[in-house]
């Protein structure tokens, strides 16, 4: 099979495409009143644009670590001197990474490069240095442990990842994926929560099976703390779980309904498109790492209204509250929901079409903003006023 990249143009299936149509429970709008605020212009640009940003971390002196899993590199931004160089190099060995695909927060001002086609994270130290590698790719006597990297890390220097329990449905809580601790260089894990699965889909699965597009899963989002949040977007929710481990079961959030359109389905397929790190299995068992794209097998049901955010779409604020991108249609101003410590919507606050969530400083808030050929830049913004 040969992959082209480049803009890619979905399969047409003639009236298989669009099948059926699928929607959540409605969750009706409320009278409740919440903080409305529209970002102003940007206060920082940087000075390159970048593949795809997958990881934004501000420094102590605010200068950026930038991971841009697309183009394999990992950046050292400076927003006040224009300054944008790589970290640390391609490759293998000591100070080396293949497949940079995330950060996480370690401790001490500290934050590691998750690499992928090493299966160590490679430290930068506060100062903007490398400091050598954390592994996390084996249990203690050696035992591999598949398909449970890390996913989030916490300014305590522990970290986090979701057991994949897609496999092994069994025991009282098969219908969701325990969420296991540890501190950074140790073997020991604790359970510190469960994430919701979606159930199996009913009959068998074969390849070219219907896909349903826009599916959503229950996601998980760990703040600077250690406290966590679990939201879903049926009923479009938060549970939010503190730093000392007390819950918090969030009642549905009210939101506008968006009908799913043309525009909003081609950019589903150009994500899908999009090449990221990820580990695959060969035919003889062995795994192979590399950039993969991610193209529907067959036909696509599409839902009536888009869902109330897609993967990976929250983030915890410095001050411990929860954003939430919100999808909208293509061209749309984007909306950030802004989520208390009870899981209550406090605010929404408006962003330029075309940007995404990524992170947050000490000056505002970091947003991926839409560059042409499919690039991105990445802009700060201040606080709303409160």
């Amino acid at each position: 099979m040969t992959l082209q990249y480049g803009r890619f143009r979905p399969p047409v299936h003639g009236s298989l495409v669009l099948i059926l149509a699928w929607s959540w429970p409605e969750v009706p709008a409320s009278g409740q009143e919440v903080a409305r605020h529209t970002l102003g212009a940007p206060v920082a640009v940087a000075p390159r644009v970048f593949g795809h940003v997958s990881g934004l971390f501000e420094l102590p002196d605010r200068r950026l670590v930038i991971a841009d899993d697309l183009a394999q590199s990992v950046f050292l931004v400076d927003l006040t001197q224009a300054t944008a160089v790589q970290l640390g190099k391609q490759g293998s060995g000591p100070g080396r990474y293949q497949f940079p695909r995330r950060l996480l927060p370690l401790g001490s001002d500290s934050v590691a490069i998750e690499d992928v086609g090493s299966g160590w994270l490679l430290v930068v130290r506060a100062n903007g240095t490398l400091g050598g590698s954390v592994g996390f790719s084996t249990r203690p006597g050696g035992k591999p442990m598949p398909d449970e990297h890390p996913v989030a890390g916490d300014t305590l220097g522990r970290l986090y990842a979701v057991e994949d329990s897609s496999f092994t449905r069994k025991g009282p809580r098969a219908d969701s994926a325990p969420i296991t601790r540890w501190k950074a260089g140790t073997g020991v894990r604790s359970t510190v929560g469960y994430l919701p699965q979606l159930p199996p889909e009913p009959g068998p699965s074969f390849p070219g099976k219907p896909q349903r597009g826009f599916e959503v899963p229950p996601q998980l989002a760990v703040g600077a703390d250690g406290r966590m949040a679990i939201y879903r977007v049926s009923p479009y929710s938060a549970d939010l779980i503190g730093p000392t481990g007390k819950r918090t079961n969030g009642k549905p959030i009210p939101y506008r309904r968006y009908r799913t359109g043309a525009a909003d389905t081609l950019m589903w397929y150009e994500d899908l498109a999009r090449p990221r790190p990820a580990v695959a299995t060969r035919p003889s068992g062995a795994l192979r790492v590399d950039l993969f794209p991610f193209f529907p097998s067959g036909p696509v049901i599409w839902p009536r209204c888009l869902p109330p955010f897609e993967g990976g779409a929250c983030r915890f604020a410095r001050d411990g509250q929860l954003w939430i991108q919100r999808s909208v249609p293509v061209g749309h101003p984007a909306l950030l929901d802004v989520v208390d410590g009870t899981g209550r919507l406090v605010a929404q606050i408006t962003a330029p079409p075309g940007s995404r969530l990524l992170g947050f400083g000490r000056a505002g808030v970091f947003l991926a903003s839409r560059e042409p050929e499919q690039r991105e830049g990445v802009r700060l913004y201040r606080y709303p006023t409160r």
